[in-house]
């Protein structure tokens, strides 16, 4: 079994994420939203169960492919694609959800997809989600993934409000037991 399948099926009963819930107080309207690395579907459910007209959910695994399929509806729609590799309609989104998906995405991945969430969303659209700090310990010389500064957030928050952007810093377990030292800011964005 792969890391990421571990991780996948044990997370696969949790409730959505706390921060998608906060999220949803600022958000207005509830007509399309996109889940981006949605994993097992529960905050896919959870939009659906919130009131949104539509719910598209992209992830590269395959291990949640049927469990999409039976939810598929005209509310909800499931593409198995990379984040990186989904083609961002421009000004389609009134929410898009990204919670823990982003910082996996290598530095060459991360800035067009960035660009591409900004693009998609209608002004006024909200956009949650986290980033891993520079102090983050898996932040190391041969990591593909990607990491931030407090300094560096402001410059690529540009063209947002930002409603809320809480950094947390702990030692902890990650999902497969292993000790990790987490820096992880949280942050929840309006376009303007």
């Amino acid at each position: 079994m792969s890391k990421s399948t571990f991780i996948y099926q044990k997370r696969a009963h949790r409730a959505p994420n706390t921060l998608l819930i906060e999220s949803l107080h600022y958000t207005k309207k509830r007509g399309s939203c996109l889940d981006l690395g949605s994993g097992a579907l529960y905050d896919a459910k959870y939009l659906l169960a919130e009131g949104f007209q539509k719910v598209l959910s992209i992830d590269h695994t395959t291990t949640w492919v049927q469990r999409a399929k039976k939810l598929a509806s005209e509310n909800f729609q499931f593409q198995n694609i990379a984040v990186q590799d989904y083609h961002f309609p421009k000004r389609q989104f009134d929410f898009v959800s990204a919670q823990f998906i982003l910082p996996f995405l290598g530095p060459e991945n991360f800035q067009p997809t960035w660009k591409n969430i900004y693009a998609s969303l209608k002004k006024g659209g909200i956009f949650s989600g986290q980033l891993f700090g520079n102090r983050d310990g898996w932040n190391t010389k041969d990591t593909q993934m990607t990491f931030f500064s407090k300094r560096a957030l402001k410059k690529l928050f540009e063209g947002y409000e930002v409603l809320q952007c809480y950094e947390l810093e702990q030692d902890g377990i990650e999902a497969i037991g292993n000790k990790q030292h987490w820096h992880v800011f949280n942050f929840i964005l309006k376009k303007l």
